[in-house]
């Protein structure tokens, strides 16, 4: 089947090697993301990825995440 939003997005950034050192300035403007279409509920199938995977990385992303969609 077709990946989530939430799952999509969490495989891109998994992988995504280059985020730069800046991660809030990449993932608030530099990756074109339109936030406004992720809900809160594809945050919280992030946030279940993010566990999952136990990534360091991840956890800051969740963090950034958070503060952008507020």
């Amino acid at each position: 089947g077709k990946a989530s939003v939430a799952k999509a997005l969490f495989d891109y950034l998994y992988l995504k090697i280059n985020l730069g050192a800046d991660l809030q300035k990449e993932l608030s403007v530099g990756l074109r993301i339109n936030w406004d279409n992720f809900s809160l509920s594809d945050f919280r199938e992030f946030k279940k990825y993010t566990v999952i995977s136990n990534s360091q990385k991840m956890k800051r992303i969740v963090k950034i995440i958070k503060e952008i969609k507020k």
